[in-house]
């Protein structure tokens, strides 16, 4: 870079030494190469924050920074310009100002002629800040559950008009070409579902007929919310219009099918599962979303910490045994396994992996979809994989007696294995290996790590507050953390009363005089749906199979008494780890106990 010449956002970064200049050559270069923007290089691999990629815009553009979340913003200023446009433009109209001058905040001023345009329809000058990328991203959804609503009205009505309705359900699928099918309100209803739950971050669609509607939920933060109803006369078409999607025949109505279907959004490309079930008052269709842009987490982000974070990782350095990472279905084991082979992934290593499906892709790994149908399964995949001079093999899911036994014979062959499986808790794992039919001296000598998990609600930090806890909560707290060495109430407090004063969390003056220690809550804003929760964090128990433990195998001891020798070996059992989280403003008591039955 020329001293003294800033021309780019990589400019500004290393001329604040904010980048070194080799990380400037690096990005550059990379940038391309894949064809990607410096900007989002540097967020993805967590080299700057997107606060400073905001400044350094900022001093690019000459443009003040403004924090646009903190701005209550008048909907009519806002529908000067369509929600769409501000979406895929990133840029917010937030205030009149005297006269036909209007603020904006925009991510991105680069588009000169894109601004021309908007005064003109405005019939004003804009007035230009610079705001956070994903600031514009939030206050926008604010306003788009008003647009969704108006919009779901409006193509429900075109729908169930009869000159507009096409029954696709009666058109041979010889026939399907010759009809328009993406214009038809059945068609933009479905569309719109879909758009909607990516809006929402929902990771499940579940369209349900009932008697009298048929309701469409999404699983948002684990949790299933039903944000429309739709007519039942709508049913037969909506369905064969999802089946058609997913590439299912639309004739078979009589048993489940499963399906497959990719669309993109802003960019994006997101895999659709899609699945049927009849039902006594017609199909339900459940559409689970993967986005393919999922970035790859470090450990630590997944709410994995202290000896559990060591244990873990120390398994991950050794070159043969078996990692379990177990728990029920959308615990999250998909993630941890992702990010665990995301830290072994190196030039120097060959690893492989099988999974059904494959919803994480990680560059430099070798990825494998279970296709049954080709005979391609779990069990076939290992017997390839063995020949294919793996260092490190990951299994998506031991399913049966064949897998774990081939997962042990590649273990005991030299390589490091890493699967997940379903059992309720990190002790639970090896009893349910012995249940499979495996060995007991092959259980001992093969599974060097057990894992359990679930995922808890993340306390809203918009609405945060904390309160004082009462007398039954502590007595809660108390009877769970009671045998750990690690619940010290007077030290949680001095903690607690400094996050309250860093983070300028309120406090709800409920009991002034009160010496308890803290716990927190969300009171429900806007921006968390009114919920109080907003994302996800996980809870861990993890544990090494010592030779004690290994010797309770060996006598086909049970969950418990392995469970207790691995708490005496130091684990922490994932009810603590959720209660600790709580004292910490993470999560809640409630949701712990939600996701763990106490």
């Amino acid at each position: 870079m020329p001293a003294g010449v800033i021309t780019s956002i990589l400019d500004v970064l290393v001329n604040e030494n904010i980048i070194s200049i080799d990380t400037y050559k690096q990005i550059k270069n990379e940038s391309l190469i894949k064809k990607i923007s410096p900007e989002k290089l540097l967020l993805e691999h967590k080299l700057v924050t997107e606060e400073q990629i905001t400044h350094a815009k900022s001093v690019l553009y000459g443009l003040p920074i403004i924090d646009i979340k903190s701005i209550k913003i008048d909907k009519n200023i806002i529908s000067l310009l369509p929600i769409d446009e501000c979406e895929k433009n990133k840029i917010i109209i937030f205030e009149k100002k005297n006269g036909n001058t209007y603020k904006a905040a925009i991510a991105n001023p680069i588009n000169l002629q894109y601004l021309r345009l908007i005064e003109q329809k405005i019939n004003g000058r804009l007035e230009l800040f610079i705001a956070n990328e994903s600031d514009i991203k939030s206050v926008l959804s604010q306003f788009t559950d008003t647009k969704i609503s108006s919009e779901f009205s409006n193509v429900i009505e075109k729908a169930k008009s009869d000159e507009d309705i096409i029954d696709i359900s009666k058109i041979e699928d010889t026939k399907l070409n010759d009809v328009d099918l993406k214009n038809t309100p059945i068609a933009k209803l479905v569309t719109l579902i879909i758009q909607t739950a990516i809006i929402e971050k929902s990771s499940d669609i579940h369209i349900e007929p009932q008697e009298n509607i048929i309701r469409v939920r999404y699983r948002i933060n684990g949790i299933l919310v039903e944000k429309i109803t739709i007519p039942p006369a709508l049913g037969p078409a909506l369905v064969s219009r999802i089946k058609i999607l997913g590439k299912m025949p639309i004739d078979e109505k009589r048993k489940p099918l499963d399906g497959r279907s990719q669309i993109k959004y802003e960019g994006n490309e997101i895999d659709l599962r899609i699945s049927s079930l009849p039902t006594v008052w017609g199909e339900k269709i459940v559409i689970r979303l993967l986005r393919k842009d999922l970035g790859i987490l470090n450990l630590e982000d997944t709410g994995m910490r202290g000896n559990a974070l060591k244990v873990f990782k120390e398994g991950l350095k050794a070159t043969t045994g078996i990692i379990l990472v177990t728990g029920p279905t959308g615990s999250g084991k998909t993630v941890t396994v992702a990010t665990s082979m995301s830290l072994l992934n190196k030039p120097d290593v060959n690893i492989v992996s099988i999974e059904d499906p494959v919803e994480i892709r990680i560059p430099g790994i070798n990825q494998v979809q279970v296709n049954e149908e080709a005979g391609l399964t779990f069990a076939s995949a290992l017997r390839a994989f063995l020949r294919q001079d793996p260092d490190i093999i990951s299994v998506g899911e031991i399913r049966d007696q064949e897998t774990a036994e081939l997962a042990a014979q590649a273990s005991l062959t030299g390589h490091l294995v890493i699967s997940t499986l379903h059992t309720n808790s990190a002790a639970g794992t090896l009893p349910r290996l012995l249940d499979m039919g495996i060995e007991p001296y092959i259980v001992a000598s093969t599974v060097s790590i057990c894992c359990a998990q679930r995922l808890c609600r993340r306390i809203c930090k918009n609405c945060k507050y904390a309160y004082h806890a009462k007398e039954e909560e502590i007595l809660e707290l108390r009877r769970v953390l009671s045998h750990t060495s690690y619940l010290d109430e007077n030290k949680y407090l001095q903690f607690q009363s400094k996050l309250i004063e860093t983070e300028k969390i309120p406090i709800e003056n409920t009991n002034l005089e009160s010496n308890n220690i803290f716990l927190f809550k969300g009171r429900g804003c806007e921006k968390c749906n009114f919920t109080g929760y907003t994302g996800r964090i996980g809870i861990f128990e993890v544990f090494k199979v010592s030779e004690k433990i290994g010797a309770l195998v060996m006598k086909h001891a049970s969950t418990s008494e392995i469970e207790n020798q691995a708490i005496s070996e130091g684990m922490i059992r994932m009810v603590e780890d959720g209660y600790f989280k709580a004292l910490e403003g993470i999560t809640t008591i409630e949701e712990v106990q939600r996701v763990i039955h106490t």
